[in-house]
């Protein structure tokens, strides 16, 4: 007996969930509509763009690591005699 009754509440819950994602597909809900914005006017001041700053830190970076030796030749095999 209690299935009886969950399955009609579920089947009408679902109905209703149905209906509702309908009407706001074809946009029929009242109350919906937004009025459109007004246009308004915004002062914008165009600044040219400074040179970058270097900014002083409390102690120099460290220095670059020296860039690496290119390594030696291999010494050819020796000739077969």
């Amino acid at each position: 007996m209690q299935n009886k009754g969950l399955r009609l509440w579920g089947g009408l819950s679902a109905a209703l969930h149905a209906a509702v994602l309908l009407l706001v597909l074809l946009d029929l809900l009242p109350g919906r509509r937004l009025p459109e914005p007004t246009e308004e006017a915004i002062a914008v001041e165009l600044i040219a763009e400074a040179p970058p700053q270097m900014a002083q830190g409390e102690r120099p970076a460290p220095a670059p690591a020296p860039e690496p030796t290119p390594e030696p030749p291999r010494p050819e095999p020796p000739a077969p005699p």
